[in-house]
């Protein structure tokens, strides 16, 4: 019988913990048939040994072995370092102006041929300044932890700020609750400085019991919300799964990798000429937004599982003689 010749990183969900992407994406490999290794502590024996002499190992001669590492643009040399020997193959989140150099330099110093990322512009980027092939996954979600809820008439929750808030959307969303247009609202709770203080749900068991009980989510891509960490990099994320998977009516903004993977836009653009004449028209006719809803639930189930997404990554590193 042939050895398995492709490794993936192992990351663990601990119990009650959120649908992190990273571990969803493994998880996927790991139901595909791709071998997991473990991952080790920051005090291991082993990492320490490799820390210490990683510049022998980086010099050594590679194995017939190679690994996926998922990752953030700011972590693949420390994730990769018990794994030094092996052919790296990254799989890349997360990759802002901030931690850019250190990725490029880490793909040179790994001497990475191939790699994966979830941003289309990032890849790009890589490309470029590294002359490596990097190729664009759009971010999925593992469909089957969610589900599509009662219609939007029956639902008991107003509206939910997911993630990180629109300093201008939310100053509209504040004023409708003083005005007691909002009367159940949802959303995460953060400092002067925007540091967050606290979750609007506590552990991922509540999230899933009662995203799919409220009516309108909002939801932005980072480079509206937090420019100044992101830049120009406009990226399609879970959040928007989520929703549409839940039965939720999402306003705000949708990444342009969303519409043109789904070929619509799902989401109800802000009419910032009057977003809160808007948001108390969408609260009041909300029946009006059913079969919107109902379009992006069953679109969802079509291309946001990361099951396929890991059949299109076995297929190309195939094309590397890379396989399992």
């Amino acid at each position: 019988m042939m050895s398995r010749l492709l490794y993936i990183k192992e990351i663990k969900r601990k119990e009650g913990e959120f649908q992190f992407f990273m571990h969803q994406f493994v998880e996927a490999g790991i139901r595909k048939g791709i071998t997991p290794l473990p991952e080790f502590a920051g005090n291991n024996i082993l990492v320490r040994l490799v820390r210490k002499f990683s510049p022998i190992l980086l010099r050594c001669p590679k194995t017939t072995k190679s690994i996926i590492i998922a990752c953030n643009g700011g972590s693949l040399f420390h994730l990769s370092r018990p794994y030094l020997r092996y052919n790296i193959i990254p799989f890349l989140w997360d990759v802002w102006p901030e931690n850019r150099e250190i990725l490029f330099n880490d793909i040179r110093r790994l001497g990475v041929k191939v790699a994966f990322v979830t941003s289309r512009q990032n890849k790009e980027l890589i490309e470029k300044e590294t002359g490596i092939e990097c190729y664009y996954i759009p971010e999925g979600i593992d469909i089957t932890d969610y589900n599509k809820g009662t219609s939007l008439v029956e639902r008991v929750g107003d509206v939910y700020e997911l993630g990180r808030q629109h300093p201008l959307y939310h100053k509209t969303v504040s004023s409708l609750i003083e005005k007691g247009v909002i009367s159940r609202y949802h959303g995460n709770e953060y400092d002067n400085d925007g540091h967050l203080v606290s979750l609007a749900f506590k552990t991922a068991d509540e999230l899933l019991q009662k995203i799919n009980k409220i009516k309108v989510v909002v939801c932005f891509p980072q480079c509206d919300t937090h420019p100044q960490r992101v830049g120009n990099i406009e990226t399609l994320t879970q959040r928007y799964w989520e929703c549409m998977l839940s039965g939720n009516l999402i306003i705000g903004r949708a990444p342009q990798e969303l519409i043109d993977l789904i070929g619509y836009d799902p989401v109800v653009n802000i009419d910032w000429n009057a977003p809160e004449i808007q948001l108390v028209s969408i609260l009041n006719n909300i029946a009006d937004y059913q079969e919107l809803v109902d379009k992006n639930y069953e679109t969802a189930l079509k291309h946001a599982s990361w099951d396929d997404r890991i059949e299109k990554v076995l297929q190309v590193l195939e094309n590397y003689n890379i396989k399992l």
